[in-house]
């Protein structure tokens, strides 16, 4: 143990495997032959070239000389370990072949020059050697399958990888080690927190990966210059990242997508769409809604590898799962062809909860709904979350689904203004509401957003 760790600490190991000596000692020596032998020919060589004579005979000091191990042996266990039958006779020969000492009942005492054998199974492995791994018959043996067990984890990866595959993406299985270099591609604050290894195979393979994006990126590139119209991959696998003391590091499951190009390969014709943030932000709503995760919203914001205005982070239960929005151009290299990638990187656990979740129903409301459509007019720089929020927040339950429409930005509108259209769906499971009702509720939103936002009704 000291010899390999020195040969470690010194750097001798990897590139040339050591010294000789380091790799003869590190094995384990036997002490025994190693005194007798040495000390038979310091005396040889003494006579022989010093001209020295021997007087009297040896005397050897060596107080803690190793007794021989010894092992007790049954055919019964070497034909059981084996899976074939093997007598007393050829054991005690495929034993003694290798200088060891085999009484009729098969005790075994192993010379000590033998320092890996340690046990029983060592000794039934030398048999199975010298008899020949050849000669022993594979054969069919009965098993029972067990049904095992799931965590929660693996349930919710499953489900994951299961509505992805679904989607029409396809999983990718990269290297868990990556270059520092591909770390501070996507986010050059993120150099310093990555994980090193002690004693890497190269430079390219030197740290533990933090993200699941540069292996997605790289897969995409090999892909687009081998002359993919589109793409859609994602991977299910850990990061590591240390802490903000940079003492410990820390072990996540996530998942990542990255998707661009034509949305159908097959299009006959020009001009076929293509993927933009609004497909990729609907692939995780319909992710998060297929493992029970409702209470979600998105926000803009600025965060690297994602282009500024083309970005959104994803929050659940008050815990950011990561974020979703377009990739920069440069990260990766695809020749003539130019091609907008989109990506999104969620944290696994936060899902757990709503994922194991009971679903609870609710039975079919048998009253008839209202509906409203309501376009607003307002200053550009207003969140459509805020005005949603505002607009759930105003009319109260009666408001059972609330959706967005239509986005204008043009001439039809003033300078620096959008206009948000709703479609708004009012009904109470217990009554059936009237128009006046409705009238009123829709006249409250609007005085509620013009306060708030300054929004006026598009008419």
């Amino acid at each position: 143990t000291n010899i390999r760790s020195t040969v470690k600490k010194v750097d001798l190991g990897h590139e040339t495997n050591g010294t000789a000596s380091s790799h003869r000692f590190e094995r384990g020596t036997d002490p025994n032959s190693m005194l007798e032998g040495a000390l038979s020919r310091a005396c040889s060589l003494i006579l022989e070239l010093g001209g020295g004579r021997m007087k009297g005979s040896q005397t050897n000091r060596y107080p803690t000389r190793r007794a021989p191990r010894a092992f007790r042996l049954t055919p019964q266990a070497v034909s059981g370990c084996l899976g074939t039958h093997v007598d007393t006779k050829t054991i005690r020969k495929c034993l003694q072949q290798l200088e060891m000492t085999c009484s009729e009942d098969l005790e075994i005492s192993v010379p000590t020059w033998r320092v890996d054998v340690d046990n029983e199974v060592v000794l039934i492995e030398d048999v199975a050697r010298i008899i020949g791994y050849d000669t022993i018959p594979t054969e069919p043996s009965a098993t029972v399958p067990s049904v095992g067990t799931q965590c929660a984890a693996d349930r919710l990866r499953e489900a994951v990888a299961a509505y992805l595959v679904a989607a029409g993406f396809l999983e990718c299985r990269n290297p868990s080690l990556e270059s520092p270099e591909d770390a501070a591609n996507l986010d050059p604050a993120s150099e310093d927190r990555c994980v090193y290894l002690a004693n890497p195979a190269s430079r390219g393979m030197s740290v533990i990966r933090q993200s699941l994006l540069p292996g997605l990126l790289n897969s995409a590139e090999r892909n687009l210059r081998r002359g993919m119209p589109s793409l859609q991959l994602f991977e299910i696998d850990r990061v590591f990242r240390l802490d903000e003391s940079r003492s410990v590091a820390s072990e996540h499951w996530r998942v990542s997508g990255v998707l661009g190009g034509a949305i159908y390969n097959h299009s006959l014709r020009a001009g076929a769409p293509t993927f933009g943030f609004y497909e990729v932000k609907g692939v995780v709503e319909n992710l998060l809604d297929s493992v029970g995760c409702k209470d979600r919203s998105f926000q803009p914001v600025t965060a690297e590898p994602y282009v500024p205005g083309a970005a959104s982070s994803v929050t659940a239960n008050g815990e950011t799962l990561g974020y979703v929005g377009e990739l920069r151009s440069g990260l990766i290299h695809t020749g003539t062809m130019q091609v907008r990638l989109f990506a999104f990187d969620l944290g696994l656990a936060a899902l757990e909860p709503g994922f194991m979740a009971v679903p609870k129903t609710e039975p079919i409301a048998r009253t008839p709904p209202i509906t409203r459509d309501l376009a607003f007019v307002l200053p550009t720089e207003t969140e459509y979350v805020q005005v949603a929020e505002a607009i759930r927040e105003t009319a109260g339950p009666a408001l059972e689904e609330l959706r967005l429409v239509d986005v204008y930005e043009g001439p039809q509108v003033d300078e620096n203004c959008k206009s948000l259209a709703f479609h708004l769906i009012f009904r109470d499971p217990k009554q059936t509401l009237t128009t006046e009702f409705a009238n009123t509720v829709t006249d409250t939103i609007i005085d509620s957003l013009g306060k708030r936002f300054g929004a006026k009704l598009r008419k």
